[in-house]
């Protein structure tokens, strides 16, 4: 009866721990999930800028979670820069504008569409850090709009859906993307874009350092 009695609490003990595991591993699988769906940045990155794009479902929609370091050497400020053109034969966009960006962790959201209050065609950047929202928008040129609004390829480049990490003292591009339209977009080479200005989405973060 004894042995009976130990063989049972045995098996017991087994299907207690095989359950436990496969929960344990269902809910490693929905936390994977839910950091893929809101963006998770490791701790490991804390002393460096840190950024992951945040899957969208929308055209021209997108999103992405930064960290800034609390501390950084002489208490360096960061903006976050946008702009949607690359003039020819420069070194980088003409930036619209740009906004300050908290120490700590950042929700960032970049829209091209047209202004509800308006209707004018514009880049809107939404930046929310712990429960401040700062929000600047740029109307575009029609030119722009129609590129926007076409059926072209794009390049693209800038952050992924993986964590990556950057140093503090240089900027970090986040978003990277080149729309390829005429003739010029059928004649890259070695992944360069072809002559002329570059319409696209850009949006940079960058230590606050002087004019944009």
């Amino acid at each position: 009866m004894r042995e009976l009695i130990g063989l049972v609490t045995i098996v017991a003990l087994l299907i207690g721990v095989t359950g436990y595991a496969t929960r344990l591993s269902q809910l490693r699988a929905e936390l994977e999930e839910l950091r893929q769906e809101v963006g998770y940045l490791p701790r490991r990155f804390d002393n460096e800028l840190a950024a992951i794009t945040i899957p969208t479902y929308r055209p021209l929609t997108y999103r992405l979670r930064v960290r800034i370091p609390n501390s950084t050497p002489d208490d360096r400020a960061y903006r976050l820069a946008y702009s949607t053109v690359w003039p020819e034969g420069t070194a980088g966009p003409r930036w619209y504008a740009a906004m300050p960006v908290s120490p700590g962790e950042s929700v960032i959201n970049v829209e091209i569409a047209p202004d509800p209050k308006d209707q004018q065609w514009k880049i809107a950047v939404i930046v929310r850090s712990g429960d401040r929202t700062n929000r600047l928008a740029t109307s575009l040129p029609q030119e722009h709009v129609d590129v926007f609004q076409g059926a072209h390829k794009v390049l693209s480049q800038g952050v992924g859906r993986q964590a990556s990490s950057h140093d503090v003292d240089r900027p970090l591009r986040l978003i990277d993307r080149r729309w390829l339209a005429g003739e010029g977009g059928l004649m890259l080479y070695e992944d360069r874009p072809p002559p002329g200005d570059q319409i696209g989405v850009f949006v940079e973060l960058q230590p606050d350092t002087g004019p944009l």
